[in-house]
Protein backbone atom coordinates (compact mmCIF):
# COMPACT_ATOMS: atom_id res chain seq x y z
CA UNK A 1 0.00 0.00 0.00
CA UNK A 2 1.34 3.55 -0.75
CA UNK A 3 1.59 5.85 2.14
CA UNK A 4 -0.80 8.58 2.80
CA UNK A 5 0.94 11.99 4.10
CA UNK A 6 -1.78 12.96 6.95
CA UNK A 7 -0.95 15.77 9.51
CA UNK A 8 -2.10 16.08 13.33
CA UNK A 9 -2.29 19.00 15.05
CA UNK A 10 -2.03 19.15 18.86
CA UNK A 11 -0.85 21.65 21.86
CA UNK A 12 2.37 22.44 23.73
CA UNK A 13 0.71 20.84 26.45
CA UNK A 14 0.79 17.11 25.05
CA UNK A 15 4.34 17.16 23.39
CA UNK A 16 5.70 15.41 26.09
CA UNK A 17 3.06 12.59 27.09
CA UNK A 18 2.91 12.01 22.76
CA UNK A 19 6.66 11.57 22.85
CA UNK A 20 6.69 9.06 25.78
CA UNK A 21 3.78 6.98 24.74
CA UNK A 22 5.04 6.75 21.32
CA UNK A 23 1.79 7.37 19.67
CA UNK A 24 -1.21 9.34 19.64
CA UNK A 25 -3.76 8.45 21.66
CA UNK A 26 -7.74 9.38 21.56
CA UNK A 27 -9.25 10.72 24.63
CA UNK A 28 -10.76 7.78 25.49
CA UNK A 29 -6.84 6.02 25.59
CA UNK A 30 -5.83 8.67 27.65
CA UNK A 31 -8.27 8.41 30.17
CA UNK A 32 -7.78 4.04 30.55
CA UNK A 33 -3.95 5.24 30.54
CA UNK A 34 -4.71 8.17 33.57
CA UNK A 35 -7.03 4.98 35.62
CA UNK A 36 -4.85 2.70 35.15
CA UNK A 37 -1.95 5.03 36.86
CA UNK A 38 -4.45 6.80 39.26
CA UNK A 39 -3.58 4.96 43.41
CA UNK A 40 -6.86 5.10 43.84
CA UNK A 41 -8.13 3.83 40.75
CA UNK A 42 -9.25 0.62 42.18
CA UNK A 43 -11.37 1.74 44.92
CA UNK A 44 -13.41 4.29 42.48
CA UNK A 45 -14.05 1.64 39.80
CA UNK A 46 -15.09 -0.92 42.19
CA UNK A 47 -18.21 1.48 43.51
CA UNK A 48 -19.15 1.55 39.69
CA UNK A 49 -20.57 -0.72 37.48
CA UNK A 50 -18.97 -1.53 34.28
CA UNK A 51 -16.00 -2.74 32.41
CA UNK A 52 -13.11 -0.66 33.27
CA UNK A 53 -12.88 0.48 29.12
CA UNK A 54 -16.93 1.14 29.45
CA UNK A 55 -15.88 3.14 32.76
CA UNK A 56 -13.30 5.25 30.64
CA UNK A 57 -14.92 5.75 28.09
CA UNK A 58 -17.70 7.34 30.42
CA UNK A 59 -15.92 9.88 32.04
CA UNK A 60 -13.44 10.59 28.48
CA UNK A 61 -16.88 11.64 26.68
CA UNK A 62 -18.09 13.93 29.65
CA UNK A 63 -18.77 17.55 28.01
CA UNK A 64 -19.30 15.78 24.18
CA UNK A 65 -22.35 14.84 22.71
CA UNK A 66 -23.71 11.68 21.78
CA UNK A 67 -22.59 11.99 18.01
CA UNK A 68 -19.36 13.10 19.23
CA UNK A 69 -18.11 10.61 21.05
CA UNK A 70 -17.54 7.82 18.13
CA UNK A 71 -14.93 10.48 16.42
CA UNK A 72 -13.74 12.96 18.87
CA UNK A 73 -13.45 10.47 22.01
CA UNK A 74 -12.90 7.33 20.80
CA UNK A 75 -10.50 7.76 17.63
CA UNK A 76 -7.81 10.45 16.70
CA UNK A 77 -8.42 13.23 13.67
CA UNK A 78 -5.82 13.11 10.99
CA UNK A 79 -6.25 15.49 7.96
CA UNK A 80 -4.55 14.97 3.99
CA UNK A 81 -4.38 18.70 4.57
CA UNK A 82 -1.55 20.12 7.04
CA UNK A 83 -3.40 23.81 7.31
CA UNK A 84 -6.17 22.13 8.60
CA UNK A 85 -4.01 20.28 11.65
CA UNK A 86 -2.07 24.20 12.28
CA UNK A 87 -5.75 26.13 12.22
CA UNK A 88 -6.08 23.55 15.17
CA UNK A 89 -2.29 23.58 16.92
CA UNK A 90 -1.78 27.06 16.17
CA UNK A 91 -5.29 28.25 16.83
CA UNK A 92 -7.07 30.07 13.97
CA UNK A 93 -9.17 32.14 17.03
CA UNK A 94 -6.34 32.34 19.71
CA UNK A 95 -2.72 33.39 18.22
CA UNK A 96 -1.70 32.92 21.33
CA UNK A 97 -2.01 29.06 21.29
CA UNK A 98 0.94 27.45 21.74
CA UNK A 99 0.66 24.11 19.68
CA UNK A 100 2.99 22.09 16.67
CA UNK A 101 1.89 19.92 13.85
CA UNK A 102 2.72 16.20 13.44
CA UNK A 103 3.70 14.96 9.19
CA UNK A 104 3.53 11.45 9.06
CA UNK A 105 3.18 8.46 6.88
CA UNK A 106 -0.52 6.28 6.91
CA UNK A 107 -0.67 3.15 6.12
CA UNK A 108 -3.43 1.53 7.42
CA UNK A 109 -7.29 1.98 7.61
CA UNK A 110 -9.30 4.71 8.95
CA UNK A 111 -12.89 6.39 8.17
CA UNK A 112 -13.65 9.97 6.91
CA UNK A 113 -16.76 11.51 7.74
CA UNK A 114 -19.01 12.71 4.61
CA UNK A 115 -17.62 16.09 3.58
CA UNK A 116 -14.59 16.20 4.94
CA UNK A 117 -10.82 15.57 4.89
CA UNK A 118 -10.34 14.32 8.29
CA UNK A 119 -9.71 10.60 8.69
CA UNK A 120 -10.27 9.03 11.99
CA UNK A 121 -8.72 6.80 13.38
CA UNK A 122 -9.75 3.89 16.59
CA UNK A 123 -7.70 4.42 19.62
CA UNK A 124 -3.89 4.71 18.78
CA UNK A 125 -1.42 5.55 16.23
CA UNK A 126 2.03 5.03 16.11
CA UNK A 127 4.38 7.40 15.90
CA UNK A 128 6.91 5.01 14.07
CA UNK A 129 5.89 6.96 10.74
CA UNK A 130 6.94 10.25 12.14
CA UNK A 131 8.21 12.34 9.21
CA UNK A 132 8.49 15.73 10.49
CA UNK A 133 6.96 18.67 13.43
CA UNK A 134 6.28 21.83 12.24
CA UNK A 135 6.63 24.94 15.08
CA UNK A 136 4.97 28.01 14.33
CA UNK A 137 7.48 30.63 12.90
CA UNK A 138 7.33 32.95 16.74
CA UNK A 139 7.99 29.35 18.93
CA UNK A 140 10.54 27.78 16.61
CA UNK A 141 13.30 29.53 17.72
CA UNK A 142 12.85 28.90 21.10
CA UNK A 143 11.16 25.28 21.14
CA UNK A 144 12.83 23.69 18.00
CA UNK A 145 15.88 22.27 20.02
CA UNK A 146 13.42 21.16 22.64
CA UNK A 147 10.85 19.40 19.97
CA UNK A 148 14.47 17.77 18.57
CA UNK A 149 15.15 16.10 22.01
CA UNK A 150 11.87 15.19 23.06
CA UNK A 151 11.13 13.26 19.61
CA UNK A 152 14.58 11.98 19.22
CA UNK A 153 14.10 8.54 18.86
CA UNK A 154 11.72 8.99 15.89
CA UNK A 155 14.22 10.92 13.75
CA UNK A 156 12.08 13.77 12.40
CA UNK A 157 12.81 16.83 10.79
CA UNK A 158 11.51 19.77 12.86
CA UNK A 159 10.32 22.54 11.03
CA UNK A 160 9.24 26.02 10.74
CA UNK A 161 5.70 26.35 9.69
CA UNK A 162 5.05 29.53 7.73
CA UNK A 163 1.67 30.65 8.10
CA UNK A 164 -0.44 31.09 4.98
Amino acid sequence: MIPKRVYHGSIFDFAEVIAEDGALLSPWEREIKALKRHPLSKTFLSRRTGSFEEIALELASVGYSEREIAHRVQCISLTEKINHAAEYAFGSFNKEKQGFVLELDFFGDGTFTENSSTLFVSRRFSLDSLRAIYLASHTFPVYGQHFETLFARFHPQIKEYQEP
